[in-house]
């Protein structure tokens, strides 16, 4: 028997289990690039309002810090530019859908009912390959379709799909790798999320200072950009892409050989003869569980807003260093102005971001269900309510806190960068904090779907990609009003820089209390398993 002995059955199960959420990622992906150009149109209409435009972006750090430089003046170049965020979003997707399939199968039992049947040892992990790699292919076919459309340039059209096709496939070759190393799934996602994030901001500082350039050459975050579709059009780094997706996934099977099945490479860590005190109460178990990860959230929050806090001192920098920027924001209020929203909206990103840490902490109860961790924790006499209880309080707490570490940092990063630590923290206090009713809604979200539908948990993480859509690219894509308010982030005040207004503040959090009340009592009453 091969080692991919049942693949081609094992790609038909993947393919039936996501029959909902994969063609739905592939038509959402695929069709933005198109959906952006009429909305770039709009804002710049003639050609001689793109150069400017182009000009100012390439001027600006905060644009060049998020979604790096426009490389070409053109409709498509600045689709590119302004979708430079999505093939990023595709990566992320490609590598939990790779892991969902491998390690968490393994983790859950699943994949020792499947090797109950003719299976080769490999045949999991490409069969899971094989998905994530033909939905990143044709993605990349409908976004090079779609721009040909708007009549842009087909070789420019084809190297964008790549982009798109490339970081899907490159980025499911470190998820199949980091599926390896561990013994748990979310291990898997932690280390994948370290290595895209560490080559985001590797991006970042090569786009800011040009003494750093050679680091866009050490991350495939940086290969993406190096490929500059509709400008240099560079079909070597395309190459480059794909050679190493093949050497990750050669080096993944080759990691899955020298391993034994549920366990990973790295070494499990033996625990202690005895229980600490702490495992005593239902609070200390789930502290315990969640403690790794929030730590993780925790760091990773505080050297995002250090960053972000340097960028603010930046922008005004900019803008003194040149009369035409300064002219124009003196016209529409003064460099504040543009700081201010800076910072608004660097910190509704964060709180976005903040959110997908409760809607984890609180997805972790489905995990415990599922693994009948929970049931063993209930049989010792702890009730449902303070079961679920003690991870909703991650699920609430846990959010305010990497918020406070992000927020904090960044005020304090601008407030030395301007001799004025008490403005930086005072404003981006103000950011932050009004964050939290929006982001407590996703979480009470969640546990409604926990108590009600835990089949259906998925759908909390649908969500966030809604708000993360209609906060990003809710302008470009022309969505109507009625669109934008499904996202709670849309009616909160953007701070700082605008008047403080509490009713939103008020009936977001009244929300957030239904929902994870109805939850609770829904999670009480239903069977568990």
């Amino acid at each position: 028997m091969s080692t991919l002995t049942g693949t081609g059955t094992l790609t038909r199960f993947i393919l039936r289990r996501d029959r909902l959420l994969l063609p739905l990622w592939i038509i959402l992906i695929g069709l933005t690039p198109l959906a952006l150009a009429p909305g770039i149109s709009e804002i710049w209409p003639d050609q001689a309002a793109r150069d400017n435009g182009a000009q100012l972006i390439n001027h600006t750090p905060a644009f060049t810090a998020l979604m790096g430089k426009v490389h070409d003046p053109s409709l498509g170049g600045l689709v590119a530019w302004r979708g430079s965020l999505i093939p990023l979003i595709l990566a992320m997707i490609a590598a939990v859908t790779l892991i969902r399939h491998t390690r968490t199968d393994e983790e859950v039992g699943r994949r020792e009912l499947l090797g109950a049947n003719v299976m080769g040892r490999h045949a999991q992990l490409a069969a899971a390959v094989i998905v994530t790699a033909g939905a990143s292919l044709v993605i990349g076919a409908l976004v090079a379709l779609g721009m040909v459309a708007e009549n842009e340039a087909v070789t420019g059209s084809i190297l964008l799909g790549a982009q798109y096709a490339a970081a899907g496939l490159v980025f499911a070759g470190v998820a199949a790798v980091c599926a390896q190393l561990t013994s748990a799934a979310g291990a898997a996602r932690g280390i994948f999320f370290i290595v895209l994030g560490a080559g985001y901001l590797f991006r970042m500082a090569a786009d800011l200072n040009s003494d750093l350039t050679w680091l866009r050459w050490v991350t495939p975050v940086g290969w993406l950009e190096a490929l500059e579709p509709y400008a240099a059009n560079r079909w070597g780094v395309l190459l480059l892409l794909t050679v190493t997706f093949l050497v990750l996934v050669g080096v993944a099977f080759a990691l899955q050989s020298r391993r034994d099945i549920e366990a990973g490479i790295l070494p499990t860590q033996l625990g202690r003869p005895t229980a600490p005190r702490s495992l005593s109460s239902s609070l200390g178990l789930a502290w315990r569980i969640h403690r790794a990860g929030l730590l993780g959230w925790v760091i990773g929050f505080a050297l995002m807003g250090a960053l972000l806090g340097s960028m603010v001192h930046g922008i005004q920098q900019t803008i003194e260093s040149s009369p035409v920027i300064e002219e124009m924001m003196t016209a529409m209020g003064g460099s504040d102005v543009l700081t201010d929203a800076f910072v608004a909206s660097m910190l509704g990103l964060l709180g976005l971001v903040a959110a997908g840490y409760g809607i984890q902490a609180i997805g972790k109860l489905r995990s415990e269900e599922t693994r009948l961790h929970a049931e063993q924790t209930l049989a010792t006499g702890v009730s449902r309510w303070s079961w679920a209880g003690s991870h909703l309080v991650f699920g609430l707490i846990g959010p305010v806190v990497v918020l406070a570490a992000g927020g904090v940092a960044l005020g304090l990063t601008y407030g030395l960068a301007v001799d004025d630590v008490a403005a930086g923290l005072r404003d981006s206090a103000a950011g932050w904090l009004i964050q939290i009713p929006a982001v407590w809604v996703l979480s009470g979200f969640t546990m409604l779907l926990f108590g009600l539908a835990p089949k259906l948990l998925g759908l909390a993480w649908v969500a966030l990609a809604m708000c993360l859509v209609c906060g990003q690219l809710g302008a470009a894509l022309r969505l109507p009003q009625w669109a934008l308010n499904l996202s709670p982030f849309t009616h909160l005040p953007q701070l700082p820089g605008n008047p403080m207004t509490w009713p939103p503040v008020l009936w977001l959090t009244g929300v957030a209390i239904v929902f994870t009340v109805v939850g609770l009592v829904a999670v009480r009453r239903r069977d568990l398993g």
